[in-house]
């Protein structure tokens, strides 16, 4: 078959994976009054794993299950069957599409959408309505019609950094920010529509610019109501000076430090701009210790985040981690998204695929760290699955960016067409926009630790 494929000059678009659990289960039937009618049939449980076609990452993946019938029994219909199986076993059954589809409407869109138009999808699905959007409850309301209840917001406000990393999600394309009264203007309807907690993220938020346009968007923020308030930085300029200005109005510091090895963060690029070195290991523990005294002299959490690439995955770091005591220690599986740190429209220094981990290679990092920590329960893993469409991300022009696809998608500015217009575009993108299941199993709602102490 595959040679017969290559000699019709036709060439593969996806690689796509399928593991499957059956069970075979034999059950009377309810449709005929004698009990010898026994439905005989197969439960087929699907774990579907998308895989770019250079195998170089886990797209996503796709659950699915089928029912198959081994024998009808005289007189009955299998369609019969089958639903009198649902009934029995009370399952809800619909109209799914299939995994090329699944494939087609997340990775490839304007494929999709062709199919779309000419009719090829609702041939095979029934009506549209039948295709499901992904978590169909993304765009949950609250009882007070609030749509972004119970939820946590990443606001980039900047792409400017002074570091090059590789694996960046939010590389420095541009060094644009929103005017100040638009920048509020954001934060408050956040907040009118439910978000409870804020994040401000880069680039890099405390660059030396940036400090007092910072401090103003953590003091508003904590002051309209945010229960949380944080934000993540590489370390590099997190002053003294700051905290005693703004320190009271935050909630959490988060610190991104993917290694403590030199060698590892220069191949990463985590490094001063144009530096050919990085931080000596000495200096990285000063400065990481030095703000987590910051942190703990005006009450605010500590929070840290590593990414698990090909170079650091052998690494240790449980040691430095029980030295700081975080509140968490978030870990990410390196996430390739077309546009930020791999493609076309990225240069040199942006470029993911050689960092790329397995899975296995991921959960190895995870489980050799987490068996010498003080407190196990402080590390929060996320694979590739849990992060992709998982955060509510707004960016310097205000906009949501729609990440479930592989790239990052933006809305119209939140600035421009408010905040449930602009979230309404997200959750109508074919790959769902944002998850909210998946922020909930990842851990993503802790309200009842995020808020300071005092």
């Amino acid at each position: 078959m595959q040679n017969l494929l290559q000699r019709s000059d036709l060439k593969p678009f996806a690689q796509i994976e399928t593991q499957r659990t059956r069970y075979e289960l034999h059950m009377t039937s309810s449709l005929v009054s004698r009990n010898s009618v026994v439905h005989k049939f197969y439960v087929d449980i699907d774990s579907v794993k998308y895989i770019n076609i250079n195998n170089t990452a886990v797209s996503n993946s796709y659950n699915i299950g089928e029912i198959e019938l081994i024998e009808v029994a005289n007189g009955l219909s299998a369609n019969d069957i089958i639903s009198d199986i649902f009934n029995q076993l009370e399952i809800d059954s619909q109209t799914v599409p299939g995994k090329v589809l699944v494939y087609l409407s997340r990775f490839a869109p304007q494929h999709f959408k062709a199919l779309e138009a000419c009719g090829l999808v609702s041939s095979k699905l029934g009506p549209k309505k039948c295709f499901p959007p992904q978590t169909p409850s993304n765009c949950a309301v609250d009882d007070e019609g609030k749509i972004l209840s119970g939820t946590a917001v990443n606001f980039h406000f900047t792409r400017k950094c002074n570091f090059e990393c590789k694996f960046c999600f939010h590389a420095a394309h541009t060094s644009s920010i929103l005017p100040r009264e638009q920048r509020m203007s954001v934060l408050q309807q956040l907040y009118d529509e439910g978000a409870e907690k804020i994040n401000f993220a880069g680039g890099e938020p405390f660059l030396p610019s940036y400090h007092d346009i910072l401090g103003e968007m953590v003091q508003q923020a904590k002051q309209i109501g945010f229960s949380s308030v944080s934000v993540i930085t590489n370390n590099s300029h997190v002053t003294a000076e700051w905290f005693a200005k703004y320190g009271r109005f935050l909630d959490i510091l988060g610190i991104s430090c993917d290694s403590l090895d030199a060698v590892t963060n220069f191949r990463h690029g985590r490094h001063p701009a144009g530096s050919r070195r990085a931080l000596s290991s000495e200096v990285m523990v000063s400065r990481l210790r030095s703000s987590a005294q910051l942190c703990r002299d005006y009450g605010v959490m500590l929070k840290i985040n590593t990414v698990v690439t090909s170079i650091n995955y052998l690494e240790v770091m449980s040691d430095v981690i029980n030295c700081l005591r975080p509140m968490r220690w978030k870990v990410f599986q390196v996430l390739p998204l077309e546009g930020e740190n791999h493609g076309q429209h990225c240069g040199k220094k942006q470029n993911v695929l050689p960092l790329v981990v397995s899975e296995e290679q991921f959960e190895y990092f995870v489980r050799r760290n987490a068996v010498a920590l003080w407190d196990p329960s402080i590390m929060k893993p996320e694979n590739n699955r849990l992060m992709q469409a998982s955060y509510l991300l707004v960016d310097e022009q205000g906009r949501f960016l729609d990440a479930s696809l592989g790239k990052k998608s933006p809305t119209r500015s939140i600035a421009e067409v408010g905040v449930r217009q602009a979230f309404r575009e997200l959750v109508s993108s074919s790959g769902g926009g944002f998850h909210r299941d998946e922020f909930l199993e990842r851990g993503g709602y802790y309200a009842a630790d995020w808020t300071r102490k005092g």
